[in-house]
C-alpha cells in the first residue's frame, strides 16, 4: 500500500482548550491526501473518548474547517472526533479540553438625590450584560424594589440596545414621589439569561431624600389682658387668634404637624418669643422664632 499526501487530522480543538458552553466555536482539521471524503461529521466526547454520542455537526464539507455549537454542559473530558462520510478514515482530539458552564455577567449602577419642590426625584439607572457566548435583549429583565421611607414610584422606563451578539447595554429611570419620610430606599436589580439558561444579576440601592425644610407662617402679634396673677395661661381664649395664626406648608407633607415651645403661663408684660418647630419622622428640620 502507498501512503501519499497529508494526513487526514484535527487541529483544532485538539486538547487543553477552555472552551464555553453553548458558544460557537471553530473547528479545523487536515483534509488529508487524496480523496479521503467530499464531506465529514464532528461527534463530541464528554467520557474522554470513550463515547461519542453528540453530534456537532454532520455532512458539512471536508474544506478543513467548520462552526460548531457546543451543548450546554460541562465537562474536563471533552474530546472531538472527525469522521469521513463513506470512508474509514477519522481523527479524534489528541487531548481533553474542558467546556465550562459561564453564568452572564451583569453591572448595574443608579444614581439616588434628593426630592423637588414637588415631592419628586427621578432615580436613573444603567449599565452593561456580557456573556462569553451570547445573550440577547430580550432576555433581560429588570426588577424594582422599594424600602425605608413609603413612597410612590412610577412605571420604570427601561432602554436595551443590542450591541453585539454577546453584549446588552441598557438605561433606564423611575419616578419617585409622595415621600412619607426620608430617606426611601430604591433598588434596582437586572437579572439576564445566556442561550443555555444560566443567569447572572446585579443589584443597586439608592436613597431619594427629603432635604427641604417646611415654611412656618408667624402669627401676628397679639395683646392680652391679664387675668391671673403673675400672667396669662396659654389656653387663654384671648389667646386662640394668636394659636390659630400660624401655618406651615411643606413639599412633601400636605399637613405637617407644628409644635412650639409656649410657656404655661405668658408673664405681665412683654414676653418671650414663641420658637414654632415642625417635626417629621422623629427630627427637628425647621425651627423659627416668632
Amino acid at each position: 500500500i502507498t501512503v501519499n499526501g497529508d494526513p487526514f487530522r484535527i487541529v483544532s480543538p485538539d486538547g487543553g482548550e477552555v472552551l464555553g458552553a453553548g458558544c460557537t466555536i471553530p473547528v479545523s482539521w487536515q483534509v488529508g491526501g487524496g480523496d479521503v471524503a467530499a464531506t465529514v461529521d464532528i461527534l463530541l466526547s464528554t467520557d474522554g473518548g470513550n463515547t461519542y454520542p453528540t453530534t456537532l455537526a454532520s455532512g458539512v464539507a471536508n474544506d478543513g474547517s467548520a462552526d460548531v455549537t457546543l451543548p450546554c454542559l460541562a465537562s474536563t473530558d471533552a474530546r472531538i472526533r472527525i469522521e469521513a462520510v463513506g470512508n474509514i478514515f477519522f481523527d479524534i482530539s489528541d487531548g481533553d479540553f474542558t467546556i465550562q458552564e459561564v453564568a452572564p455577567t451583569v453591572a448595574v449602577t443608579a444614581v439616588g438625590g434628593d426630592v423637588d419642590d414637588s415631592c419628586e426625584f427621578t432615580v436613573t439607572f444603567s449599565g452593561s450584560v456580557s456573556d462569553d457566548c451570547a445573550v440577547s435583549a430580550a432576555d433581560v429583565e429588570l426588577s424594582v424594589s422599594a424600602g425605608g421611607a413609603a413612597a410612590i414610584l412610577g412605571t420604570p422606563v427601561f432602554n436595551k440596545v443590542q450591541a453585539d451578539g454577546k453584549t446588552v447595554n441598557f438605561t433606564g429611570s423611575i419616578l419617585v414621589s409622595d415621600l412619607q419620610g426620608s430617606p426611601a430606599t430604591i433598588g434596582i436589580q437586572i437579572d439576564a439569561a445566556d442561550a443555555c439558561g444560566y443567569e447572572g444579576g446585579d443589584y443597586d440601592e439608592v436613597e431619594v431624600r427629603d432635604t427641604t425644610p417646611p415654611s412656618i407662617t408667624c402669627p401676628d402679634d397679639i395683646v392680652v389682658e391679664c387675668t391671673q396673677h403673675g400672667g396669662t395661661p396659654a389656653d387663654d381664649p384671648q389667646l386662640d387668634p394668636f394659636w390659630a395664626g400660624v401655618s406651615a406648608t411643606d413639599n412633601c407633607d400636605p399637613s405637617p404637624d407644628i409644635d412650639d415651645d409656649a410657656p404655661p403661663v405668658f408673664e405681665l408684660g412683654d414676653t418671650d418669643a414663641v420658637s414654632y418647630t415642625h417635626l417629621r419622622a422623629h427630627e427637628t428640620v425647621l425651627e423659627i422664632v416668632c
